[in-house]
């Protein structure tokens, strides 16, 4: 698989607290397990919440592993009430757990899911990176 979207991030979504119905938000990128998907709202006063995974929201296992990305959904009665903006993040962490052994075997498809581990988190540092406040890169 290729990473060929430039994003770990959806669109911010405007949520209205609408209960009567099972609510899906949509993202555009791979996400390779739940436990990396991280859900912001924000209410009219500008406070910010970590939504919590399988508590406020679920992520059907069609949206794991998928290039096109996939869903959350809230349950009906979970969609956040006071939440005015939402966001949806892919958040991995940043470590390295495979181990190619010297003189092994060469497989390819590991060595690419090696890459596209270090492409989505390069991503996620250049995501955090664009909020932070900046320099300029020509010194005074």
């Amino acid at each position: 698989m290729t990473i060929a979207k430039l994003t770990n991030k959806s669109p911010v979504y405007t949520i209205n607290g609408t209960n009567s119905q099972t609510a899906q938000y949509g993202f555009s990128f791979l996400v390779l397990a739940a436990t990396h998907l991280r859900v912001y709202v924000k209410n009219a006063a500008g406070a910010v919440r970590l939504l919590v995974l399988n508590s406020d929201f679920t992520v059907p296992l069609s949206s794991l592993n998928n290039e096109n990305g996939g869903v959350i959904e809230f349950a009906v009665g979970k969609v956040p009430a006071d939440a005015v903006k939402m966001q949806i993040y892919r958040l991995i962490p940043l470590i390295q757990d495979t181990d190619l052994s010297n003189g092994g075997a060469w497989y390819p498809e590991t060595h690419e899911d090696v890459f596209d581990y270090l492409t989505m988190a390069l991503q996620q540092l250049d995501e955090k990176i664009d909020r932070c406040v900046q320099i300029s890169p020509v010194p005074a």
